[in-house]
């Protein structure tokens, strides 16, 4: 994917739904559960940079595929 393909593709996916009530709801689950956690790993990501929400956790990991 081009670099102006791919920004163009993650301004409007990650745009679109960063705000979800989704998003919202796991962050709170995980800020309650995992506040002590080490480690997150985030699958399908799509690049986005919703796994940076969690920066209490030192070792965080994307997978796209």
């Amino acid at each position: 994917m081009s670099k102006r393909l791919s920004e163009g593709y993650h301004g409007t996916y990650w745009g679109r739904r960063k705000s979800s009530l989704y998003y919202q709801a796991t962050f709170q689950v995980v800020s309650v559960v995992g506040d002590d956690a080490r480690s997150v790993l985030d699958v399908g990501s799509a690049d986005t940079d919703y796994i940076n929400w969690f920066d209490w956790i030192p070792q965080r990991t994307q997978l796209n595929l």
